[in-house]
């Protein structure tokens, strides 16, 4: 029997994964270059409140129990199906009365237990309490508003409609840092003025992506409503996802909570400095593939383009391998330079060196369990990534105590290391098992070991070049050239990718001469060796 032909056009592919990563990279720049700012204006330990708002976010965000990827997946089924342009509407509307529901409802937990938090949980040195209850309160209302404004994020998704969602994003961004320095330089360095500039863009924001999307709704006969068919039918799905994100928040969480009470502000603020850089990494280079290839490898599996789903499977996992790999070398190699010209000399503190070392460690291996993980949610398989989820807190929940507790920060960074480990070696075998039968052989041998070989090569041949005699901006210079040079050669030594770039380089080429030639998205065939 024929296999059935890919049911997507590559391009569109293309161009929405290159939004994606666009409007990630303009946050994390944006993130990185205001850190430091707040850090010189506000002091360390006002930055260890603005880390403990992150967390909070990070705890909101996880909140939603599978609500974000299926209200991704129920707007784009909508769009597809016969149903007509009444279904889309009411489904956006329920949705909407759902999230707005909660997010007010989160909004007024965190106030009401703003002043609780103040007194019993943070722990200050120099600002006042009252400063401190101040804060959490105006970050109790700004959770609540961009819970609401993610629900908007994600229909905008299932709309496909990345343009106008990373538009509105890089503005948002934009407003938020560059009106937050310009209030604090020129107005006063207070961390409450901070709060409330963000507080406000955050709802401007809000009132934005909640105009665009009715705009880009299709008229309908009559005002959409809610209804409670649309809950239930998608409640299979969600329930699943609801456990996966309830551990997973125990998991990612686990050491941010624990160590904002068991440390001062001022060591929990460089632990958030060196959670934030490997957080930052991850979304600028693996959450794109979250809202792109989760609907790509859907589509492949219910159309059982098999062929097609284990060429761009393998194709994602060499895409995080080269990108990833490189980039943790540089960070770990040079971590001492970065972070003093990052934050400046007075900022920075050695102390950060080794949790970076670590959780950079240990989101390389996250990160590379994440193509088999969106191969799960494809499948509708739930149940494994929860009893791993179990497993794991099991594991390293008392870990965290223990190690915390013997070897302080440092403990905590090697446990998340220790933990993603454990993870790969469990969920990438089982993964495959069953829904890639024979794939496992050929990610290790064909997708991970030439790249991890090329960079083991090119860090080994440090050893030859007298760097460290070098001054920090000739180090700089060094790092830069180094990680371009690894990238390039793990590119080389990865067959899809070196597929796809040299199509891109032969449209390109075709471009400029006017030849008209086009050629597909995807990579050139390669040996399957599974």
């Amino acid at each position: 029997m024929t296999e059935p032909s890919d049911p997507i056009p590559s391009q569109s592919l293309f161009f929405n994964t290159t939004l994606s990563f666009a409007g990630q990279a303009v946050s994390a720049i944006l993130a990185l270059v205001a850190v430091p700012i707040y850090i010189r204006i506000l002091g360390m330990e006002a930055f260890g409140l603005i880390a403990f708002y992150i967390t909070l976010q990070t705890i909101v965000r996880a909140l939603d129990l599978g609500m974000t990827p299926t209200v991704i997946r129920e707007i784009a089924r909508a769009r597809a199906t016969t149903a007509g342009l009444r279904e889309l509407a009411d489904q956006v509307r329920t949705f909407e009365i759902v999230f707005a529901t909660s997010g007010a409802a989160i909004a007024l937990v965190i106030v009401s237990l703003s002043p609780w938090l103040a007194n019993n949980w943070i722990q200050v040195k120099e600002l006042s309490r009252q400063t401190v209850a101040t804060c959490v309160l105006v970050m109790g209302l700004q959770c609540g508003i961009t819970w609401l404004s993610s629900y908007y994020q994600n229909a905008l998704l299932g709309m496909e409609h990345q343009v106008t969602l990373n538009a509105i994003r890089i503005a948002e961004l934009v407003a938020t840092t560059a009106g937050a320095i310009v209030l604090l330089v020129l107005v006063a360095p207070d961390i409450q003025l901070l709060f409330y500039w963000q507080a406000l863009t955050s709802l401007l924001a809000l009132l934005i992506y909640a105009f665009s999307l009715r705009r880009l709704l299709p008229s309908t006969a009559g005002r959409p409503r809610f209804r409670a068919s649309i809950l239930r039918r998608a409640f299979s799905f969600a329930s699943g996802m609801a456990f996966i994100v309830a551990t997973g928040l125990v998991l990612s969480s686990m050491d941010k909570i624990y160590l904002s009470t068991y440390l001062s502000l001022d060591d929990f603020g460089n632990y958030a400095v060196a959670f934030l850089v490997i957080s930052t990494l991850a979304t600028v280079f693996v959450v794109p593939f979250y809202a792109v290839m989760l609907p790509r490898f859907t589509l492949l599996l219910a159309s059982e383009y098999n062929q097609g789903l284990r060429d761009l499977y393998h194709l994602v996992v060499q895409l995080v391998c080269v990108i990833l790999v490189p980039t943790v070398l540089v960070l770990t190699v040079f971590d001492s330079d970065l972070f003093a010209t990052w934050l400046g000399n007075s900022n920075y503190t050695p102390a950060a060196e080794p949790l970076l070392r670590f959780m950079a460690g240990g989101m390389l291996l996250n990160s590379l369990m994440v193509p088999a993980y969106l191969l799960q949610l494809a499948a509708g398989w739930t149940s494994l990534g929860i009893r791993l989820n179990v497993l794991l807190i099991l594991l390293f929940v008392p870990a965290l105590l223990i190690l915390t507790q013997t070897f302080g920060p440092v403990g905590a960074a090697a446990n998340y290391l220790g933990l993603n480990l454990l993870y790969l070696c469990m969920g990438l075998p089982l993964t495959h098992r069953r829904i890639l039968p024979g794939a496992l052989r050929s990610v290790l041998l064909d997708d991970l070991l030439p790249v991890f070989l090329v960079c083991s090569l090119g860090a080994g041949l440090l050893l030859l070049v007298p760097y460290s005699e070098w001054s920090r901006l000739v180090r700089l210079g060094f790092a830069g050239a180094w990680g371009l040079g690894l990238l390039l050669a793990a590119a080389v030594v990865s067959g899809r990718v070196r597929g796809i770039v040299s199509s891109k380089c032969a449209n390109a080429r075709a471009s400029w001469r006017g030849t008209g030639l086009t050629t597909k998205d995807e990579p050139e065939p390669v040996e399957n060796h599974s």
